[in-house]
């Protein structure tokens, strides 16, 4: 259960970004550029945070309990 809502934030970070970007190319006129970088920037975000969530940071396994 520890990794049970991993996908949703996933796909809502993905999606989040998605939607800033639509929303800049709107604003600026600069179609479709700022949507492709915020996908990709908000994938990536969201492949950092699954990498933390599931791998977890170096060096931080065994120091709970100490």
């Amino acid at each position: 259960m520890e990794f049970a809502g991993v996908g949703l934030q996933f796909g809502f970070a993905i999606m989040l970004f998605t939607f800033v970007g639509y929303w800049l190319d709107k604003r600026f006129g600069t179609s479709p550029w700022l949507l492709i970088m915020c996908v990709f920037v908000g994938a990536g975000a969201a492949f950092y945070h699954l990498y933390e969530r599931v791998i977890g940071r170096p060096g931080s396994r065994g120091r709970q309990g100490s």
